[in-house]
């Protein structure tokens, strides 16, 4: 039994527990452990944020699932399909197809599936709402979060497509695919379910999120390419070049040289 006052028989204190030696005169040693010690709830609060909103969205998924099924076997189907074709250009194209249909596929989670699962459609086409920002004016709900988000949901498309069409996509095409993309869903969504609305602001959001991608891709765009594979391209055995064009192009050379 330990006595009070009696502190011999405690084993020494660990090294992250020790006193300093030479405390600063000025509380400095306080501070750095004060520091430490919040550094440490924070990274653990963040740790366990991320660890229960991980776990809410894996029982979200399990049990919606379900209903997705349908929808995710004939998109696996699709890919599956796709995936020959891919692996004639290369492995670094067949990991850039793969990471642009699984965004493409979260973005039709959240918007339009599942639809092969739905009974049948029994209700009147709600119009799209052709007022912008309608609802940030008037105040409704979390107008300000679902814009937000509406933007933060196209800004990796705008970085992805010019991958995907190796370069050849400006900020104009891009900006237009994800304009299309945006209209195409919000078209389908008064379509295929009860509960989802169609908003002209939601098309001006995604756009903008497809713009803010594209100048994020700008600055490192070149270098991205390149290490994608976009200009590794095998050509066909119809494009490689026969002996006849060999020794025309060499007969082209002479010509100009001389």
């Amino acid at each position: 039994m330990l006595k009070i006052g009696d502190f011999s028989k405690l084993s020494p204190p660990a090294a992250h527990l020790r006193p300093l030696t030479n405390p600063p005169p000025d509380g400095g040693g306080l501070m750095i452990c004060l520091t430490g010690l919040t550094f440490t709830g924070q990274a653990g609060i963040i740790g366990h944020t991320i660890l229960m909103g991980g776990a809410v969205m894996a029982d979200i998924f399990i049990r919606a699932l379900p209903r997705y099924a349908p929808d995710l076997i004939v998109l696996l189907g699709l890919y599956l399909l796709l995936l020959g074709r891919w692996k004639k250009q290369g492995r670094r194209r067949v990991l850039v197809y793969t990471v642009f249909s699984v965004y493409m596929l979260g973005v039709l989670w959240v918007t339009v599936l599942p639809v092969l699962s739905m009974p049948g459609i029994h209700h009147a086409y709600a119009p799209m709402n052709l007022e912008p920002f309608r609802d940030l004016r008037l105040g409704y709900g979390n107008a300000e979060r679902q814009v937000f988000l509406n933007v933060l949901m196209t800004v990796p498309f705008g970085i992805l497509w010019p991958v995907v069409r190796r370069g050849k996509a400006g900020v104009f095409r891009t900006v237009g695919a994800a304009f299309l993309l945006s209209l195409c869903i919000e078209l389908l969504q008064p379509l295929l379910t009860t509960n989802r609305t169609s908003d002209i602001t939601d098309v001006i959001a995604n756009t903008a999120g497809g713009l803010v991608g594209d100048l994020l891709f700008l600055p490192f765009g070149s270098r991205l390419l390149h290490l994608c594979g976009a200009e590794d391209r095998p050509r066909n055995v119809d494009e490689m070049p026969t002996s006849a064009d060999n020794a025309k192009n060499g007969e082209g050379e002479d010509q100009d040289k001389f």
